[in-house]
């Protein structure tokens, strides 16, 4: 999975900061803000501000959209991870 791919799925949990991003997915910082302006500039993620000082990123509707198709799908618990097949 590409890493624009993994910070959309990164924000699904929730706002962050670029350094929390960049930490969890073992990219530079740098890295990470380049992404998240590009993310900006195609309305998948806004920006918001904790206590005017901390700049945090967070998923537009079309943002939250995009991230739930990128993530990989579980079967539920108790499926059988095998179609039935008839008898």
């Amino acid at each position: 999975m590409t890493t624009p791919n993994q910070i959309l799925i990164d924000l699904l949990a929730g706002q962050s900061t670029a350094d929390s991003i960049a930490e969890r997915l073992r990219i530079p910082t740098l890295v990470a803000e380049a992404m998240l302006r590009r993310h900006e500039t195609d309305d998948l993620v806004f920006t918001g501000s904790i206590n005017g000082c901390l700049k945090v990123y967070r998923l537009t509707a079309a943002g939250i959209l995009a991230a739930k198709e990128l993530k990989p799908k579980r079967p539920r618990r108790g499926a059988s991870a095998e179609p039935a097949t008839p008898v």
